[in-house]
């Protein structure tokens, strides 16, 4: 009985901010676009933006997990496991909020790394049920695009509907803090 009236709890606290969540998506654009569906326990993330810098200077940010939680909002820890030519493992904590709660996700990774066009990662333990994710570089001369696409199953309950715009809110800030690191380390030159 204590679990029912939790979720009715937590249901009120999503529904009465999610106004405030639509809000926040509009305005904080940046020139990112990000697009958050469900299909059964499927979440699948489309998202996409121009970072005026360099293809290698893209990588290098996307691919710098041992200094990510400095610039990643939400992201605990971020390690490499192991290392190999082209493949990585990586274990990573992040807080994911909801409104006023927050889930924890850990998550241990297969990283492929097809330099310096395609980041592919697989899920092998930790929160989610599944997880794959794969990143394009696109080179545009003075500037790159960066495709990045998802689909993962939770391990833990995503409210509906208000639960997508709280995931659609953290990517496009995850992607807004790795762009503005790519264009601060282009600007600096390092």
């Amino acid at each position: 009985m204590a679990k029912f009236w939790v979720k009715i709890i937590l249901a009120v606290a999503i529904f009465s901010i999610a106004p405030l969540v639509g809000l926040a998506n509009a305005a904080d654009d940046q020139g990112i676009d990000v697009f958050v569906k469900k299909v059964g326990e499927l979440v699948i993330v489309d998202a996409a933006f121009n970072v005026p810098t360099t293809q290698r200077q893209a990588w290098n940010v996307l691919v710098d997990y041992e200094h990510m939680t400095r610039f990643v909002p939400n992201l605990r820890t971020s390690i490499v496991v192991e290392r190999g030519d082209s493949r990585l493992r990586v274990s990573q904590t992040s807080t994911v909020p909801f409104g006023f709660l927050s889930m924890s996700v850990d998550t241990v990774r297969d990283v492929d790394l097809k330099p310096y066009s395609q980041i592919r990662s697989h899920v092998i333990s930790g929160t989610l049920k599944k997880g794959d994710a794969t990143t394009r570089l696109i080179d545009q001369g003075s500037s790159t695009h960066i495709v990045y696409h998802s689909e993962t199953i939770s391990g833990t309950w995503i409210p509906p509907g208000v639960g997508l715009r709280f995931i659609r809110t953290n990517i496009r800030d995850q992607m807004n803090a790795l762009r503005s690191e790519m264009i601060r380390r282009q600007s600096s030159g390092s």
